[in-house]
């Protein structure tokens, strides 16, 4: 099909065909799975052991919440599981990065674990702890937090039967019913809920939560039973309006707004260029606001656009999670779009497949985008157009010419202007959608290119890509 379309761009006119069948959309499912609860003690010492070396965020919310289940249902049998790992206890290790608890979150859940299994060593830690500043990325303070609250609990000698934060759904979502339970477990038990465990529950909540759980959590007598009730009743974090701009030098970074934000979370709403150690965690902290974790991920997408590893492998994950999607995900998947990894682009174009399966693709705001990015000579054009190729061919040709269509007159050249490189592909890629789906259209500025002289492969796709959608007007 390709070397039939370039003979016919470079003599002019068409090379009959068989007409190409639309491949089937694939559904959006989301195949990550979340680990079982652990079943025993020594089960979840070998689970600490493992994840130590191989971390992954669902692995920590089932280690944390196993830590707050098995300390309370066999501690001795926990100390004793634990033991080979905490005796001799490396001092040196946690004190090199005891400021802030360190900067990752697989070290601050080593401390929890240690808080719980050897309080006193922990006291001993803690009482030395150096104040250097932290200089992590927002999105990945939360579970740290979560790790150093629940440290001082145990240092403290105090107890915490149920981690209230814990998924339930792949997405990082807790179903309201689950976390309405878990707060009556602690007020039967008599345990204040910890912070930062609470405001990440919060933020896990679905956008819709029923009425009877509305109603059943405003029975709750704690703290926080009253503030999950207002939470669930619209005092929670709404669709905050994100803009993208330049930053520090020539960095892209995006500002959200924090307008009628509750003070709890108003924190997660500041961005900055400082350093990440996972943005793959990030999903999970917000997953009913989709478009500000995206916002959050422009500046580490961008800047490693030209990297050897890329954080575009997020996207695929995102975009599972709820929420409306508007300039920050315009700009994270324009971002990942642009990436010089063939990966990177991979996971574009796997990112852009779920949602056009979900009928969610942004293509206007993506459009618009892609051609601020494209003439500032942030992401190269021809990196774009693999993606929508590739999307195409997996059977998103409807969503990919939705795009291509509101890309063409921000980036065709005027009479006299100089063509940018890579718009001879953007038409051959909006040709192969437009073919497959039989589109019809009117389009003067492909049609203003296509009527100049010359035979330059611009002039020439762009006759053949206004000869396809006029011949499917017939």
């Amino acid at each position: 099909t390709d070397l039939r379309e370039k003979i016919a761009a470079g003599y002019g006119g068409a090379i009959d065909a068989d007409e190409p069948e639309a491949v089937p959309l694939a559904a959006a499912v989301d195949g990550r799975r979340l680990p079982a609860p652990y079943g025993s003690a020594e089960e979840l010492a070998r689970g600490l052991d493992v994840f130590l070396s191989d971390e992954d965020p669902h692995t920590f919310e089932a280690l944390l919440a196993g830590l707050a289940t098995w300390s309370e249902r066999d501690p001795e049998g926990l100390r004793a599981a634990l033991r080979p790992w905490t005796e001799p206890l490396d001092a040196s290790f946690f004190g090199h990065w005891e400021y802030g608890f360190g900067g990752h979150a697989g070290y601050a859940l080593r401390r929890a674990f240690l808080a719980f299994a050897a309080p006193a060593a922990s006291r001993s830690l803690t009482s030395r702890r150096s104040q250097w500043p932290s200089s992590r990325a927002v999105l990945d303070e939360p579970p740290v937090r979560r790790c150093v609250e629940l440290a001082g609990r145990y240092t403290d000698g105090g107890r915490y039967p149920v981690v209230l934060a814990t998924p339930t759904a792949v997405t990082g979502h807790v179903a309201p019913g689950a976390l309405l339970d878990r707060l009556e477990h602690l007020e039967a038990e008599g345990v204040e809920a910890l912070p930062a465990d609470l405001t990440q529950a919060l933020l896990r909540l679905p956008r819709e939560v029923a009425a009877a759980d509305v109603a059943r959590a405003g029975r709750l007598a704690s703290e926080a039973g009253r503030a999950c009730a207002a939470w669930m009743r619209g005092d929670h974090l709404g669709d905050p309006e994100v803009t993208v701009g330049r930053g520090r030098g020539s960095w892209l970074m995006a500002t959200i707004g924090a307008d009628s934000t509750p003070e709890r979370v108003r924190e997660v709403l500041e961005t900055g260029a400082a350093h990440s150690w996972s943005t793959d965690w990030w999903p999970l902290v917000m997953p009913s606001h989709r478009d500000v974790v995206a916002a959050h991920l422009v500046t580490p997408l961008w800047y490693g656009t030209e990297g050897t590893d890329s954080d575009a492998r997020v996207l695929v994950d995102l975009v599972h999670g709820e929420g409306p999607l508007g300039t920050g995900l315009a700009y994270a998947l324009a971002c990942g779009m642009g990436q010089a990894q063939a990966a990177g682009r991979a996971a574009a174009a796997d990112a852009l497949l779920t949602l056009a399966a979900r009928g969610e693709v942004p293509a206007a705001e993506l459009a618009k985008v892609v051609t601020k990015l494209v003439k500032g000579d942030y992401v190269k054009l021809n990196r774009v157009v693999a993606v929508l190729d590739d999307a195409t061919q997996a059977g998103a040709h409807e969503a990919v010419w939705e795009v291509v269509v509101r890309l063409l007159p921000g980036l065709l050249p005027g009479e006299g202007e100089r063509p940018r490189a890579g718009l001879a592909d953007l038409l051959a890629a909006g040709a192969r959608a437009a073919r497959i789906g039989r589109v019809r259209a009117d389009l003067p500025e492909v049609a203003a290119i296509g009527a100049r002289k010359g035979s330059s492969r611009l002039v020439q796709e762009a006759r053949r890509l206004q000869r396809l959608v006029q011949e499917s007007t017939l």
